[in-house]
């Protein structure tokens, strides 16, 4: 009723971009896009299927605006102060 439930854990960052890509590579493929993954792991506490559902907005908006023959880079690092970044890049 209006209240989101979160399942918290500690997960790998990789993994749930992995498990993004995995929603989108069949329409990247069919458009001609290659989806990588680069960068260091992190942990990060959080609700998994939140976070991925994130990562498949992105990579949604990415592929809109990616021409064909061209790629998407998931990266993924950490900083000092803010811990993990992820940034979506068309190249």
């Amino acid at each position: 009723s209006g209240r989101f439930v979160f399942h918290l854990a500690e997960v790998s960052v990789i993994s749930l971009a992995k498990d993004a890509v995995e929603v989108v590579e069949r329409s990247a493929a069919s458009q001609g896009i290659k989806i990588l993954i680069e960068g260091n792991d992190c942990l990060c506490v959080c609700d998994a299927a939140r976070i991925i559902q994130v990562f498949v907005n992105l990579l949604d908006n990415a592929l809109k605006f990616t021409e064909s023959g061209s790629e998407i880079k998931i990266d993924i690092s950490t900083e000092e102060e803010s811990g993990c970044v992820v940034s979506v890049c068309n190249y």
